[in-house]
């Protein structure tokens, strides 16, 4: 089910010192947004508690949040990412009930999942911490999310739940004209800065194929307003996104970040 499991980029943890260089130029260039997680299973990190506290030292005012499919969300690491102060946990969940999501990811246990969530939500509750649970359903093909069902599923649970559809479904999604004439926003507002430092043009681009520079050898501001990436906006800008190398590919055909809400946590 994951699409690392076909990935050919090297699956590597960030060196912890390089990780601690693109917070301090982060801190001068007033970024205060991060999210520790691309394609990849952030509670698998061993300096995964370390790396929120140094953002959380160097850039007190920052907001933090990670995706993970929460299979390994145990109370003691429960307990050090609320201590750890992070903002926003995403759970990433397919399937509507236990048959569904174990055919889909298999080898994992939905009882194991519910337990997860519920000592975080529990511990969250108890401690009055202000981390947020969100669950996000995945459609994929022929399972797509009953949104009443989840709502009743996860609703006790989570701060918010929303929906988004794989690629393989976006895949086939026709695009409208106004889709082609649309910049895609992932290069005005965000930066995916891989475990090597390369900086790819977009977060839907697992490998890695389109690098514009590294944080290693370039300051994240020089990166961000480089050449390079200021001519792929301008195509963007101008309607001419399908000849980009990469964009002419992409399967989404809307917002790549596109999602339903569809209810948030009655307290």
């Amino acid at each position: 089910m994951c699409g690392k499991d076909n990935s050919i980029r090297v699956k590597e943890h960030m060196d912890f010192e390089l990780f601690k260089h693109i917070i301090d130029d982060a801190k001068k260039s007033n970024i205060n947004a991060f999210q520790l997680s691309y394609y990849g299973e952030p509670t698998l990190c061993p300096n995964l508690i370390e790396a929120i506290n140094y953002i959380k030292e160097q850039i007190p005012n920052s907001f933090i949040s990670m995706n993970t499919n929460g299979l390994i969300l145990t109370p003691k690491l429960n307990k050090n990412l609320l201590n750890s102060h992070i903002d926003s946990i995403v759970i990433s969940i397919e399937g509507n009930n236990k048959e569904e999501y174990e055919a889909i990811r298999v080898g994992s246990s939905w009882n194991i999942l519910r337990k997860n969530i519920s000592n975080l939500r529990e511990m969250i509750d108890r401690g009055n911490y202000s981390t947020k649970i969100g669950i996000m359903g995945l459609n994929v093909d022929n399972v797509y999310i009953d949104q009443e069902l989840y709502i009743d599923t996860w609703g006790e649970y989570s701060d918010t739940i929303f929906t988004r559809n794989s690629r393989q479904i976006e895949a086939k999604i026709e695009e409208s004209i106004f889709h082609k004439l649309l910049p895609c926003r992932s290069l005005f507002g965000q930066m995916v800065i891989m475990t090597s430092g390369d900086v790819t043009q977009c977060g839907n681009d697992w490998e890695g194929k389109v690098s514009y520079g590294n944080v290693k050898d370039s300051t994240i501001l020089e990166l961000w307003n480089s050449p390079i990436l200021q001519q792929l906006r301008w195509k963007h800008i101008l309607g001419q996104k399908r000849k980009i190398n990469y964009c002419d590919t992409c399967t989404y055909k809307a917002d790549p970040f596109r999602k339903s809400n569809l209810t948030k946590r009655v307290s």
